[in-house]
């Protein structure tokens, strides 16, 4: 007896576990943002959201042996590095996002000085991925690492001239509510090193953990919050907007 009714506890335990939802739910870490009606308070339906990265300056260290330029680019760039001595030298393309080599720019023993490669050699569109790139040199004295940015748009506001363009828009807002997460943002928390076309280096930038979100809705004025997004935290916001 004692069996049969532990059995029948155990069918039952599995049953409810198989019907418990699973993943995507309100205690995942991101910013659960709620859109209303200053006045009435009620969600608004069909409101737009646009997500802009933050950006502050910070110092830099000019000691360095490659540069590339432009940095951020949007289609081709030069790496210029420095060899000291005649010496053996081995330059690879890391993609960061997944970790792998893409490409070997130099295998050869190079003699002493200052070299410029322009890199990608092929389309940039249908050859590279939106991100980081790391630039490896290895020599016999020494062995160096340099970081590129390759983005297709506007969206650090400082790549090149032209209106800041939205990392991420999300359309037709339902019941008036959206969840931001720091997956969407893949760049916050990260340094990007600013140099002109030229080789000028500009600055040094911080991409801030906070992000500037617009809210567009017919009958309602436009209405922007800096909004915290951290990675592991959860938090709720409310958006209020006015007629």
């Amino acid at each position: 007896m004692k069996t049969i009714l532990f059995l029948v506890i155990l069918i039952l335990s599995l049953l409810l576990s198989c019907n418990e939802p699973t993943g995507g739910g309100d205690d995942e870490p991101g910013v659960y943002i709620k859109v209303v009606d200053s006045v009435s308070g009620q969600p608004i339906n069909g409101a737009f959201a646009k997500i802009y990265y933050l950006l502050s300056e910070i110092p830099f260290d000019s000691n360095y042996n490659c540069i590339n330029f432009p940095n951020p680019f949007n289609n081709l760039t030069t790496f210029q590095y420095y060899i000291k001595n005649r010496d053996s030298v081995l330059i690879l393309i890391i993609e960061q996002e997944r970790n792998i080599i893409i490409d070997t720019l130099i295998n050869e023993v190079q003699l002493a000085g200052t070299y410029n490669l322009v890199w990608p050699v092929y389309d940039p569109v249908i050859y590279l991925n939106e991100g980081f790139y790391t630039l490896k040199i290895i020599t016999k004295d020494y062995e160096d690492s340099y970081e590129a940015l390759y983005l297709r748009s506007n969206i650090l506001g400082i790549e090149y001239p032209g209106k800041q363009t939205p990392a991420k828009v999300i359309t037709n807002i339902n019941e008036g509510k959206f969840v931001l997460k720091s997956e969407d943002m893949p760049y916050i928390g990260r340094q990007i090193r600013k140099i002109h076309e030229s080789g000028v280096i500009f600055s040094n930038f911080r991409i801030q953990d906070s992000v500037l979100v617009e809210i567009q809705c017919e009958g309602f004025k436009i209405t922007e919050q800096i909004l915290e997004l951290k990675k592991g935290k959860k938090s709720d916001v409310t958006i209020r907007l006015v007629k």
